[in-house]
């Protein structure tokens, strides 16, 4: 999971270099300027990710936190 995480990672900062849209005047929904859109979805898949991120370590971290009391007792 973690390696998947980190290509996950790495592919979003190759999309975030987005040449192909700097000079398309093309309108999303009719007034959103398709550069501004693909930011917008782009921060979305990278909080996305980012929560994914969170909910797939953060058991391992828990877990682990638990083993350590257990032994000290």
């Amino acid at each position: 999971m973690r390696g998947a995480i980190f290509a996950a990672a790495l592919v979003l900062a190759v999309l975030h270099h987005d040449v192909w849209f700097f000079h398309d005047s093309r309108l999303v929904f009719g007034f959103v300027p398709i550069g501004l859109f693909w930011h917008a979805l782009y921060s979305v898949l990278a909080a996305l990710l980012w929560w994914v991120a969170v909910e797939a370590t953060i058991h391992i971290v828990v877990s682990r936190h638990r083993n350590r009391r257990r032994s000290r007792v």
